[in-house]
């Protein structure tokens, strides 16, 4: 049976809070600037780099089924960074035809975040393995 409280106090909530810092930094690049919006592009790969392995952190301290806290990992780490680095990439505005590349950095993140999730997911199925055999 999942308990309330792994629901309240999961993944979720890391990436809802997560996107409310986002929002919070991209509302302050209004009007843009050079500095905002190199700020915003460190997004692109601090928060793939940063956020999604600690994502992880939540199967060392779940109670629920490991399988199903690993598939609510991946949904919510998916949708949050799409979330969050869509945030960010709109906030970005050179106010000239750069604006138009600003999406590249949208699809690294998203790429590289998949690429961790891959990683993290192989990982964990690993020490699971391992920690079966004794």
């Amino acid at each position: 049976m999942i308990r309330p409280s792994t629901i309240l106090l999961g993944p979720e909530l890391y990436w809802t809070l997560l996107f409310a810092v986002v929002k919070w930094i991209s509302m302050r690049n209004y009007p843009s600037s050079p500095q905002g919006n190199a700020n915003l592009e460190k997004l692109w790969y601090l928060l793939p780099l940063i956020a999604v392995p600690l994502t992880f952190a939540y199967l060392r301290f779940s109670t629920d089924d490991r399988w199903w806290m690993l598939l609510r990992i991946d949904i919510a780490a998916m949708v949050g960074i799409i979330a969050c680095e869509l945030v960010s990439t709109e906030a970005i505005d050179y106010h000239d035809s750069r604006n138009s590349g600003t999406y590249a950095g949208f699809m690294l993140a998203v790429g590289l975040t998949i690429f961790l999730l891959i990683g993290g997911n192989v990982i964990a199925m690993a020490v699971w393995w391992w920690r079966s055999r004794n």
